[in-house]
Order: structure tokens, then C-alpha cells, then sequence
């Protein structure tokens, strides 16, 4: 019967190859792209990958209707999305996803339909969306808020990782190399902080270029998550760890490769470029030492947002071009969550002048 198909089942996702013909062609439609004369659909400017992990989305929901024999080819997209269908959907997910990931699957469909069928109602859709976005909950921020550093603690850990890597008499070369390129990624994540991909990418020469006594940061639309370019001076104050690095620890690496000439700035042990993998798990097991708890990449940009906001409330607003947003309105979390710090830091310092007696 109906829901009773074991959990691979439900994992099912159709391939928009493998989508009614209804559905393919309101997909080309609103990602087709615009000209001169025409507009380009709804979701003509989104990112390749926005679009797949889109697309996956709502194959999702098309494979759960052939799992369940609802899925009637002919019907339009619209018309298969009945309150019944939508709730037993949910109830499928919640058996075997976590709360994050059934409102991530349920988002997913609402903006595919959105595209697909503009014309209809879906405030009911959206009030589902709601209700799952509360179950969801504060959680994930508060796990979040307790692995949080400042941008001041990560850029002394990247420092005194360097400053161990020149120092040591008992690590061998090969390791304080790997020890100061990891010291100077931590540091430069701290005062510039780019997302992963981007920063895994800097290669010399295209996204680090020399600029008279400076060096820059040259990242294009094309590499952006939001295909906006991202130029950026190379922090002043470790411009002399760059160099060192380029000069002295850089070419270690480059030493032990096959591969001659590789221009990636942060090397590995075979002298070839780092993985996204391998720059995540660095940066991670380094944090753990050194606070107790990983500090993944992607939490440089809110220690970054967050110090600021916490520093310098009245220049916050730089915090969206520092992250490269194009707007505010998506750095403002930071904000919210340096005042929830402040207030907190505030009633610990009262409750204990309380206890002091004052």
C-alpha cells in the first residue's frame, strides 16, 4: 500500500531527463535564459549549482509520487499538489531525514512550483513551510553560537601556528611547511573570509596577483557563489607571512610533487593544489586543538560579520561586502547575534555583581 515501500524507495529522485513532459518544459521555461528582446524565466540567474541542488529538490517529490502510484504524467504540476499528498510527503521525509533536511526537500518544492505554477495560491504550501521552519527551531544557531570564536582568536591561532612552524628544531621541513601554509590559511580565513571553494581556488597569478608593494585578490563573478567579482587587498599585516611563505615554504611543497609548476597557492604534500576536503579537515582538527570545538570554514564568515558587529556597531554594515552579499538584509543575522551575545555577557557580569553583594 501506499507509504508501506522501504526507506531506498522513498529516496528515490527522478532526473529532470525523467520528468513528465509538463513539468520539463515549465523547467526550461524558468531557467531559460533572457536576450535583447525577451525576459529570461524566474530562475535564469541562479548559479549551476543552485539550479541542481534545485532540481533535485523537486525530483524528489515527483520520485516519492511514482513511489507511491500518485503520479499521473498527464496532470499538470500544480494539480498534484493536494494538501493530503503534501502532508503524506512530509510524513515519509520526517521518517528518515533529519528536521533541517524534510524543510530543506519542502523549500525546495515550494520554489520550483512557484516557477512552474505562478498563477496559483500556495500560501497554504508556505504556511506547511512555516510550521517546519519552527520545528526546526533555534537549535542548529545555538550549536552554532557555541563553537563561535572571534576573528581576533582565529587570526592569533593562524600566527602562532607560523610562528611554531619557523621555530621548531624537531618537526621536519616538510611538516613545518605544511604547518606554516596551514598557519597562514587560518589567518588569511580570519581577516578575509571567503568561502571555501573560493578560497581553495586562489591560484598565483589569476586570484592573487601582485600590485606594486601589495598583492590582491582577484576572484570573478564566475567562481562567486553570487556571481559578484570579489576584489580585495591581501591583508597588510601578513604580507610578510605571504611572502616568507612563497619564498621559503611554498617551494618545500613544490619540491615533493610530480606535477612541476602547479600554481595553486596552498600545496600538499605531492606538491599539487588541496582539495575543499583537505582544506576543511585542516582547518578543522587545528580549531579543535585549539578551542575544544571545530571551527569549520564556513564559521570564519560569522566569527568575521560577528566581530565586527560586536567591535564596530556603527561600520556593521560593511560586514555585507566583506562576505561578498549583496545586500544587508543577509548579513543582519550577524548583528542579531553579537546583540544576543552582549546581552548575555551583560546579565553574567549583573548576576555577578548580585552575588558579590553590590
Amino acid at each position: 500500500m501506499p507509504g508501506s515501500g522501504a526507506g531506498e524507495g522513498r529516496r528515490r529522485c527522478l532526473p529532470p531527463a525523467a520528468w513528465p513532459a509538463l513539468d520539463r518544459a515549465g523547467w526550461a521555461a524558468a531557467t531559460c535564459p533572457g536576450d535583447l528582446l525577451l525576459d529570461g524565466g524566474p530562475a535564469a540567474q541562479l548559479k549551476p549549482g543552485s539550479l541542481d541542488t534545485l532540481a533535485d529538490g523537486y525530483g524528489r517529490w515527483l520520485g516519492w509520487l511514482a513511489g507511491e502510484a500518485r503520479l499521473d504524467p498527464d496532470a499538470a504540476p500544480a494539480a498534484r499538489v493536494t494538501r493530503e499528498a503534501v502532508m503524506a510527503y512530509v510524513a515519509d521525509l520526517r521518517e528518515i531525514n533529519a528536521p533541517q533536511t524534510v524543510l530543506g526537500r519542502v523549500a525546495d518544492l515550494v520554489t520550483v512550483l512557484r516557477w512552474l505554477a505562478p498563477e496559483q495560491d500556495w500560501g497554504w504550501l508556505r504556511a506547511i513551510l512555516a510550521r517546519l521552519r519552527g520545528r526546526v527551531g533555534t537549535a542548529p544557531q545555538d550549536r552554532k553560537r557555541a563553537r563561535l570564536r572571534s576573528a581576533h582568536e582565529l587570526l592569533a591561532l593562524g600566527r602562532q601556528l607560523m610562528d611554531r612552524a619557523a621555530a621548531s628544531t624537531t618537526l621536519s621541513q616538510r611538516r613545518r611547511a605544511r604547518l606554516y601554509r596551514d598557519g597562514l590559511m587560518i589567518a588569511l580565513l580570519a581577516a578575509r573570509p571567503l568561502r571555501l571553494a573560493n578560497l581553495v581556488q586562489l591560484t598565483l597569478g589569476r586570484e592573487l596577483v601582485r600590485r606594486g608593494q601589495g598583492w590582491w585578490l582577484e576572484i570573478p563573478g564566475a567562481e562567486t557563489k553570487t556571481g559578484a567579482s570579489i576584489e580585495l587587498p591581501w591583508p597588510v599585516e601578513l604580507v610578510p607571512a605571504l611572502e616568507r611563505y612563497l619564498a621559503s615554504w611554498r617551494p618545500r611543497l613544490a619540491q615533493a610533487g610530480r606535477s612541476a609548476g602547479c600554481s595553486a597557492l596552498w600545496l600538499g604534500n605531492r606538491g599539487r593544489g588541496l582539495s575543499g576536503q583537505q582544506v576543511y579537515s585542516t582547518i578543522t582538527a587545528h580549531t579543535r586543538t585549539a578551542f575544544g570545538q571545530p571551527v569549520n570554514p564556513h564559521l570564519f564568515r560569522d566569527a568575521a560579520a560577528t566581530t565586527l558587529a560586536r567591535d564596530r556597531p556603527a561600520q556593521v554594515r560593511l560586514a555585507a561586502p566583506l562576505l561578498g552579499h549583496r545586500s544587508f538584509t543577509t548579513t543582519e543575522r550577524f548583528y542579531n547575534l553579537a546583540r544576543a551575545t552582549e546581552a548575555a555577557t551583560a546579565w553574567h557580569d549583573l548576576l555577578e555583581n548580585i552575588a558579590d553583594g553590590d
